[in-house]
């Protein structure tokens, strides 16, 4: 879950070492250097999609479920490197910046409460304070990354990241409560023993961990 929340540091952090470059005359863009008009319009956009995502996937974890919701984290975070690698003007990096904000203000609205659906009372606290450590590497990684590799380098080494989360994510069941909201019991059942790492044993002798 937090390969997104590592990729969403990345880019709240890339400004730092980029933004300087795209206003010098060794800018990556063909069409120049940025303005200061347009360098603090980079930073203030990701605040526009945050807004939007928090809203969004408020929504989105209410009629959908929290599964659906981790999923669609991936999609602005994938279309926003291809923008950022396929650009060749700031507008590009505009949109990059407030799909940004959309994933970032998603994943601070669906990781948590996926944290809580799933995590033993015991660790639910430790595991939630997951969330920001990564944000943060996440940062750590954009700056060093900024600094010693292409502006052009950046955006598919990124990319990995969305395409292994979705990946990994696909594969997880859907939360015990959103299923019992559903009226999904032998579901929320499996996958309360699936979070748990219970193992189903009809003779009432299992292995794993109970919350």
């Amino acid at each position: 879950v937090h390969l997104v929340t590592v990729g969403y540091g990345v880019t709240v952090g890339w400004t730092a070492p980029i933004i300087p470059l795209l206003r010098s005359e060794d800018t990556p863009l063909p069409a120049g250097p940025i303005t200061v008009e347009q360098a603090s319009w980079i930073g203030s956009s990701l605040c526009i999609g945050g807004m939007t995502g928090t809203v969004l996937f408020a929504l989105i974890h209410t009629y959908f479920g929290k599964k659906i919701g981790l999923l669609l984290l991936a999609v602005p975070h994938l279309i926003l490197w291809s923008l950022i690698w396929a650009g060749d003007n700031v507008y590009y990096i505009y949109v990059a910046r407030v799909l940004s904000g959309v994933t970032g203000g998603g994943l601070l609205t669906i990781v948590p409460l996926f944290v809580a659906d799933i995590a033993d009372r015991k660790i639910r606290g430790a595991l939630g304070s997951l969330t920001i450590l990564h944000i943060n590497f996440g940062v750590l990684a954009s700056y060093t990354a900024g600094t010693y590799l292409p502006y052009y380098r950046i955006p598919p080494i990124m990319l990995v990241l969305p395409v292994a989360y979705l990946a990994l994510v696909s594969f997880l069941p859907e939360t015990p409560y959103c299923l019992l909201r559903k009226g999904r019991v032998d579901q929320a059942e499996k996958s309360l023993m699936f979070y748990r790492n219970v193992t189903d044993d009809s003779d009432g002798t299992g292995s794993g961990t109970t919350g």
